[in-house]
């Protein structure tokens, strides 16, 4: 019991700290300070990066000096830029793969074209050879037709 009355002390003062943070928070924005769409953890903590690092000396643009909001949005598109370049990339080793595939099956079904167009020159071969006994078979039934007929009528 001890322990969960502590455990909720602790929430209570964690809850406490945490809306008195939003208050705050609240109260800096109220400044007007930091355009709206640049209110939220990952703008602010960039935005506050440049300007201690001396690479901003404001938030818009001052004679030579870009601005933070101009340096953050730069940051954001060479980051989409990155990141489609890394998409374009991984489909790209996907569109390989596949080119790949299909030259694997393309040699495999030319083989096969190989083999039955080596199995039809032989099919036509065997034909032609057949053909050929085939005629001489009728040429020599003939000639003994042929000889048979002067043979009766001698």
């Amino acid at each position: 019991m001890e322990q969960k009355k502590q455990i909720k002390q602790e929430c209570n003062t964690l809850s406490n700290m945490l809306a008195d943070s939003r208050r705050k928070l609240r109260e800096i924005y109220s400044y007007d300070i930091l355009a709206t769409k640049y209110r939220n953890i990952v703008a602010v903590a960039s935005i506050y990066e440049y300007l201690k690092d001396g690479r901003t000396h404001s938030l818009d643009i001052n004679g030579s000096d870009e601005g933070a909001y101009n340096k953050f949005e730069r940051e954001i598109r060479l980051n989409k830029i990155i990141t489609n370049t890394d998409i374009i990339i991984q489909k790209l080793d996907v569109v390989i793969e596949n080119q790949q595939e299909l030259a694997s099956v393309m040699s495999s079904a030319t083989k096969s074209i190989d083999k039955l167009v080596s199995s039809t020159d032989k099919l036509n071969a065997s034909v032609e050879l057949s053909n050929y006994r085939q005629e001489q078979i009728s040429n020599e039934l003939h000639y003994m037709n042929m000889m048979n007929s002067l043979h009766i009528y001698n």
